[in-house]
């Protein structure tokens, strides 16, 4: 037992290390964007002072607080390393914080050495040792998860401290709750206090519950998967292996299979479960784990043999064979005795491997970048890949340096067909900045417009009488363009063309008119059509008079009907209005 004069010195070393920590990470956010700040140095920093300071409050308790800030330098400076030598994939280093996998995968790292560096410094020659790191691994993420509940504790409670304050004007809460350092560095200070205190009690703050409840679930998952395995070759594996989707369920499921086998078998036999159904139950998961892993690694072998790498698809693939190893060596355990120490000795190695293997993802051996970039290349100049479904953008604007590389390779390539069509749109893509933007263009380029305005102009009614030109429609957005277009191939009940155009003033331009024109599911689009010199400007919402805070009001093909036999009138409220029956639609403006 330590005393209360230690207790009160862990919790305000611990706080004050989550204060400063959180507020230097705000200042060091602040200089991301600065042109001043090397990125490199920038990157470093972050990933130093973020690593550092979460390994050093997690070894904080386990260990004096002066060892565990020392200690937390053989993790916190190599991890720094990796991620600045990976940093190098992109011209401004901070660009790899925008790679979600890579922020996965640092997560990873982290988790899975932390508790190894724990029991190395606490106990050097048992850093192997099963039952130490499962309670050092268990015991640091209930710690972090009960202290990230504090830090939302305290937060709402502020929030209720300065709403009943506000009531009787006073506002010292919510000034400070403004500055972005007074923000940081309470959520900091809260998160080292509460893992202080949980350190305290951790006889009471333990995983012993957690534990216990999560082992009546096996029985329950032996059950959803023996019926999936058994029922799969009666459903067929097209279907199912036909989405990304599927792939993530199932490496989903093997992780959840794993979970619960550590927590039956715990940290040695006297702990584990004694239940036969129990005991049973996780001999058979852990046998049947093998096949779950290996569906989830077949079904990313697919997508990648017809879509071939990202480094999503890298990651996940990286992850399927990692958790075939994970089956593999559980269903050899399972299959002998003594299977319950055998595989907690094969956790032990498996856990050094996905860390070996996390660390290589920050190296030039499994640079995802790279290694999708040339895959995308590849598939392009063989065939496999169409011009329509090339990842430029992606190449252009999220793959770093490579990603550049591979654009420049592809230009270089004169004797395509579609090479001119290829170097536009390398073009257009560096040009933009916008995936939304850029996508709407090679849209718009794609769209049969010419032939879409035609359309309308020759089945689209005029009232109260005329004909409209194509022409008139040409500077229409495209993706308007073609819900029109669309409408109008449309039918009414009684045959007529689901489309109309009400001329008139409504804003007091020069020339307008109210298009109508029949949608999906039976709905009628009303919009304003702003005329100039024959040619429509822009379409604009339309709101119903007297319930203008409704946007997007819907009509009823009856109600199209009757502006075509010209049942309709337009009258003013403010704005002229076309009116249908008891409905008024004015422009939105």
């Amino acid at each position: 037992m330590t005393s209360s004069g230690d207790d009160g010195s862990r919790r305000l070393w611990l706080a004050g290390l989550g204060a400063l920590a959180a507020v230097a990470l705000r200042y060091i956010g602040q200089a991301w964007d600065d042109p001043t700040v090397p990125p490199g140095l920038a990157l470093a920093l972050f990933a130093f002072v973020l690593t550092h300071a979460i390994v050093a409050m997690t070894l904080t308790g386990p260990l004096p607080a002066l060892r565990a800030l020392t200690g937390a330098l053989w993790l916190s400076l190599p991890l720094t390393a990796l991620i600045c030598w990976a940093g190098h994939r992109f011209d401004a280093a901070t660009d790899l914080a925008d790679d979600p996998a890579t922020i996965v995968v640092a997560v990873l790292l982290v988790s899975i050495v932390t508790p190894f560096l724990l029991v190395r410094l606490s106990a050097p020659g048992h850093w192997r040792d099963p039952a130490r790191l499962f309670d050092a691994a268990w015991t640091m993420h209930v710690r972090f998860l009960a202290a990230w509940l504090f830090v939302g504790t305290v937060w709402v409670a502020l929030f209720l401290s300065d709403t009943l304050l506000s009531l009787v004007d006073v506002t010292l809460i919510r000034a400070l709750m403004r500055h972005e350092s007074f923000a940081f560095g309470l959520s900091g200070a809260a998160l080292g206090l509460g893992l202080a205190v949980t350190w305290e009690l951790r006889a009471t703050v333990s995983p012993f519950l957690a534990l216990r409840l999560l082992r009546l679930l096996i029985p329950l998952a032996l059950v959803v998967v023996v019926g999936f395995l058994l029922a799969l070759p009666f459903r067929g594996f097209s279907g199912l292996f036909s989405e990304f989707s599927a792939a993530t369920t199932l490496m989903g499921v093997a992780l959840v299979g794993l979970t619960l086998i550590a927590c039956a078998l715990d940290r040695d036999d006297a702990d584990a479960v004694t239940s036969p159904l129990l005991r049973w139950s996780t001999r058979g998961l852990a046998a049947s784990l093998l096949l779950i892993a290996a569906l989830a690694f077949w079904s990313v072998s697919l997508r990648v043999s017809q879509h071939g790498w990202t480094p999503d698809r890298l990651l996940a693939a990286v992850s399927a064979a990692l958790l075939m190893a994970y089956g593999i060596s559980y269903f050899l355990a399972a299959v002998q005795a003594g299977w319950m120490a055998r595989i907690r000795s094969a956790n032990v190695g498996l856990a050094l491997l996905v860390a070996a293997v996390a660390a290589l993802w920050f190296t030039p051996v499994l640079n995802p970048q790279r290694i999708a970039a040339e895959s995308q290349v590849a598939r392009y100049l063989s065939g496999k890949t169409s011009l329509s479904r090339l990842a430029l953008w992606e190449l252009a604007h999220d793959w770093g340096r490579a990603g550049n590389a591979a654009l420049e390779r592809l230009s270089a390539v004169d004797d395509r067909a579609d090479h001119a069509e290829l170097m536009t749109r390398i073009a257009d893509v560096r040009a933009q900045t916008s995936r939304f933007r850029f996508d709407k263009l090679l849209r718009d380029r794609a769209m049969p417009r010419a032939e879409w305005s035609e359309r309308i102009a020759a089945r689209i009614t005029v009232v109260p009488q005329g004909r409209v030109d194509a022409r008139m429609f040409a500077a229409l957005d495209a993706d308007q363009l073609e819900r029109i277009s669309r409408g109008c191939m449309r039918n009414l009940p009684d045959g007529r063309p689901g489309c109309a155009m009400v001329r008139g003033r409504f804003a007091g331009a020069n020339e307008e008119a109210m298009i109508l024109f029949l949608a999906e599911a039976g709905v009628v689009w009303v919009q304003h059509m702003v005329i100039s010199d024959g040619v429509a400007l822009d379409l604009q919402q339309v709101t119903q008079v007297g319930k203008s805070e409704t946007p997007f009001p819907r009509l009823w093909p009856k109600d199209l009907a009757a502006v075509l036999d010209g049942n309709y009138a337009i009258r003013p409220t403010g704005l002229n209005a076309l009116w249908i029956g008891e409905r008024g639609l004015q422009p939105s403006n």
